[in-house]
């Protein structure tokens, strides 16, 4: 189980980089990336560590899970529009996306660690052909020197930080080691490592200064034996896992919060249609793109301080004379 476990906040540590964290820290940090990955990983690894955040007021538990599961699904909904199905009311392209969530989650909690089981393997394959096929077109100009201050770096730094270890809140349970979590997490630090290198060294930072999903872009070039092209819509989904295990765990925390399926399902339907509607607006794509480091930031904050009050009363109650 505690593998298992592993495995989800594997899929929730990279969910949140499509779309907003990859080009976020990409285009303040240019060819420095790789130092504000360590540098963000290093701090991730301190907050988890450090901040063992667990989900223990049902209402908080909803409200963080509700605040994760919209934002996901507002870049998930944006990127199959942007680049699947444009003339698709946003509507009809979340139906099939929360009906499979209710589905998962409509099973014992097992169907959903087997599931995640099983995407890995399917994930670790495609990324290990993505990169095959597209370390041939990093361009090592893309590298040169810029006048990057070590405090974009930094920034950039802390981004990677919180975009990674926030969505990990509501898939953490106490039984589970530190060690086995950070190891899980420099893992998935490596393969966003490795999503940044080849994005930044085959598109430099003017094109993915213009790309809303510039992680997508460079699967364009993906072929096979020179003979398999437009190969963009399958290697994808090696980000669309990610950002679907995350709807599911959140979908999951809301069903354990609630106790209620029905009350469930019509909650998450009720986030759909909300989405769906603000989603006719570019403007609140643009939010999600600009505010979602801050919203992540209070959601660490209110959990952490939640948490601390929680533990003060604990240990008030264990040594009343304290």
């Amino acid at each position: 189980m505690k593998r298992d476990f592993n495995i989800l906040n594997y899929f929730n540590m990279r969910a949140l980089f499509l779309g907003v964290g990859t080009a976020k820290i990409l285009i303040t940090a240019k060819e420095y990336f790789l130092i504000s990955l360590l540098l963000g990983t290093l701090l991730g690894v301190g907050l988890l560590f450090l901040f063992r955040v667990e989900l223990k007021n049902k209402i908080i538990s909803t409200i963080v899970a509700s605040i994760l599961f919209i934002i996901a699904i507002i870049l998930l909904i944006h990127m199959i529009s942007t680049m699947y199905l444009t003339e698709m009311p946003k509507l009809l392209i979340g139906i099939p996306i929360v009906l499979l969530v209710l589905y998962i989650i409509s099973k014992k909690e097992i169907v959903l660690y087997r599931v995640s089981t099983i995407l890995v393997v399917i994930n670790t394959i495609l990324f290990a052909l993505t990169f095959i096929s597209l370390i041939r077109y990093v361009k090592w100009s893309n590298f040169s020197y810029t006048d990057t201050s070590f405090m974009k770096v930094l920034f950039a730094g802390v981004q990677y930080a919180i975009f990674s270890t926030v969505p990990t809140f509501i898939t953490r349970d106490k039984e589970m080691s530190d060690y086995s979590l950070i190891k899980t997490y420099v893992i998935s630090s490596f393969t966003m490592g490795v999503i940044f290198f080849l994005t930044f060294g085959i598109l430099g930072p003017e094109l993915i200064n213009q790309y809303r999903y510039p992680e997508y872009i460079i699967l364009k070039k993906v072929t096979f034996l020179e003979t398999l092209a437009n190969l963009e819509n399958i290697i994808s989904f090696v980000w669309v896992f990610d950002i679907l295990m995350l709807l599911v765990s959140c979908a999951n925390t809301i069903k354990k919060c609630i106790n209620h399926n029905k009350i469930t399902y019509l909650f998450l339907i009720g986030i759909l249609i909300f989405v769906s509607f603000i989603s006719k607006f570019y403007q609140s794509i643009l939010y999600v793109y600009d505010y979602t480091l801050y919203i992540l930031i209070s959601v660490f904050l209110l959990l952490y301080l939640f948490n601390r009050k929680k533990n003060h009363k604990h240990l008030k109650k264990e040594n009343p004379q304290a």
